[in-house]
Order: structure tokens, then C-alpha cells, then sequence
């Protein structure tokens, strides 16, 4: 398979691993093609179905990553992907081998993990002053709305909004349920300085891993792990 740019990151004491892209970054059109090519013939039509560029590149590079690191793991490279009640997507005949996608702005996200895990990656927010304050009160816990409101500088207040936003989306995608969760009854804990902790949702106790991402020409992105940790 043609070598797709890509950073491989171990995260965490499970051994769960991150792997990082530039959706276009190296890609040019012949290799594109072959990439294309070596998809199963479900993910060919479901690139082909996108209307714009910038998704397609999205979904051929993340399903791209996917497929070497399964091979990788001496998984077939071909292996069926289906999809939870939620549409978390899992591996129809291997669902212990745990993996998860996320994409934002011209970059992608792939982790994989022997414990059920969630990633998400998000370009920095451009959201300010009450737009900033009222999604986050619709989603973020009041104890961390009153520490976004404390931020003295609308830099940091919009850096700690992403940080957040990035943490609570690992965490229900870890948990399997998206945002059909009450994302304002988690409180992550020490959410200003943690890069990485606990946090107990219901009857799961999950781990989180909080980092950054520079891309290909310097874009910065947040981005962040979640998984269940062993009993």
C-alpha cells in the first residue's frame, strides 16, 4: 500500500494507540487512486458519495490509517465494520479488538485499544463572548461553565471551551452513546491542568488523555483519548 503521512502516538497504560493525519497532506491524486483502490467495495461507494473534496479526503484518509493499522495487528484488512445503536462502529467479527474515528478541519484521528475507547479531534474554536457561554451551558457541566467564565483572557476561554468539547465527545463515544448522553452531568475533574486522569460516569470509570495536534501547516488542534478502564 502506498505510505499515507501519518503519526503514531502510544497513549495511556493499556497500550492504546493514536494515530494522526493531515487529511491531504502528501496525498496526490495517483495515490489517492490506489488508496481508493485498496478500500473494501462499501467504502469506495461511501467515498464516492461525498460531494465535497475536503470529506472525501477526510474519510479515504481515515479509513486509509484504519485498514493498515488493522492489517498491522494481524487483523484482516478487509474486516467488516458495523455500527452500535448509536453508530459507534466496532468490527462485526472481532468487537474486542476497539477502535474509534474523529476528523475536523483537515485532520483525522484513529484509535485503537483492547478496552472500549472513544477519540475526538477538534480545531480550535472560534466561537466568542455569549455564543461561546451559551452552547456551553448546553452541554458542559455548571461547575465548568463557572470555570470558562473565570477565564481573564477570551484566548484561554476559547482554548479551555475546545478542551472540554474534545474531552466529554471522547467520552460518551468511549461509553457508546454519543451525545444521547447528559454531557452536563459529567464533570471532568481538574479540567484546567489535566492531561490525563479519571472520571466515573454511571457504573464506568473511564481514563482520559487530554493533548494537542499541529498540522501540516501549523493549524493546532485539541484533541483527546477516553476508555474504560479495566475492573
Amino acid at each position: 500500500m502506498p505510505a499515507l503521512p501519518y503519526r503514531k502516538e502510544k497513549v495511556f497504560d493499556n497500550g492504546a494507540t493514536c494515530c494522526y493525519a493531515a487529511a491531504a497532506a502528501g496525498v496526490d491524486e495517483a495515490t489517492a487512486a490506489e488508496l481508493l483502490s485498496r478500500l473494501p467495495p462499501d467504502e469506495q461507494e461511501t467515498y464516492r458519495r461525498y460531494r465535497q473534496p475536503g470529506s472525501r479526503e477526510m474519510f479515504l484518509c481515515s479509513r486509509s490509517i484504519l485498514r493498515e493499522e488493522l492489517a498491522r495487528r494481524g487483523l484482516p484488512h478487509d474486516a467488516k465494520i458495523a455500527f452500535g445503536e448509536h453508530q459507534k462502529p466496532f468490527l462485526e467479527r472481532y468487537p474486542e479488538r476497539h477502535f474509534n474515528v474523529s476528523h475536523s478541519a483537515g485532520a483525522v484521528m484513529v484509535g485503537f485499544s483492547e478496552r472500549p475507547l472513544g477519540v475526538d479531534i477538534e480545531r480550535m474554536v472560534s466561537l466568542r463572548g455569549e455564543q461561546l457561554v451559551a452552547i456551553a451551558g448546553r452541554v458542559f457541566h455548571e461547575a465548568e461553565v463557572a470555570l470558562l467564565l473565570r477565564q481573564p483572557v477570551e484566548a484561554e476561554r476559547r482554548r479551555l471551551f475546545t478542551k472540554l468539547w474534545t474531552l466529554k465527545e471522547s467520552i460518551v463515544k468511549a461509553l457508546g452513546v454519543g451525545f444521547y448522553a447528559d454531557t452536563k452531568a459529567i464533570e471532568v475533574p481538574d479540567v484546567e491542568h489535566a492531561r490525563q486522569g479519571e472520571v466515573q460516569v454511571g457504573a464506568s470509570r473511564l481514563r482520559f488523555h487530554a493533548d494537542a495536534y499541529t498540522g501540516a501547516c501549523g493549524e493546532a488542534y485539541l484533541t483527546a483519548v477516553a476508555y474504560i478502564a479495566a475492573p
